[in-house]
């Protein structure tokens, strides 16, 4: 059954829909991920409980690795969620919603759905030449007065 308000046909390249897709997978193994590293601290836990020593604990568990994957875990869903919420407030904007009703769908503020949809950094094209300095030739940092 069909909604009553305007819908856009999926189209090949749906940029929201392959960043949803990613973050899914994302999710999934993180899920994975975060059960390893849940029953190494459960490990560690155990063994504190029963008098071990950190040192000893911390010699004879991964307990470092299981720092070292949260982390990553972390990081992971970060830029998957993080490129899920660009591509989906381009979709929407796309769609005619103002920056407002985006932000209200996301639960972010107008500015940062604004955000959300400017070019980052890697998006633009390069303004250094091969040699390190900038290639626009009006260009050039200003030192404050009375330094020269």
């Amino acid at each position: 059954m069909a909604d009553t308000e305007t819908e856009t046909e999926t189209e090949d390249g749906d940029g929201a829909l392959e960043a949803l897709e990613t973050l899914s997978e994302v999710t999934t193994s993180s899920i994975e991920g975060l059960s390893e590293v849940n029953a190494r601290l459960d490990s560690a836990r155990k063994r504190r409980g029963e008098g071990w020593s950190w040192q000893r604990i911390v010699s004879s568990t991964d307990l470092a690795g299981s720092m070292g994957a949260l982390v990553s875990i972390a990081a992971d869903l970060g830029r998957a969620s993080g490129e899920f919420r660009r591509s989906l407030a381009h979709v929407l904007r796309a769609e005619g919603l103002r920056l407002t009703e985006i932000g209200r769908f996301m639960d972010v503020s107008r500015q940062r759905v604004s955000a959300l949809l400017r070019p980052r950094a890697h998006e633009y094209p390069s303004t250094l030449g091969g040699n390190g300095e900038l290639s626009s030739p009006g260009w050039a940092p200003t030192q404050p007065s009375g330094e020269r």
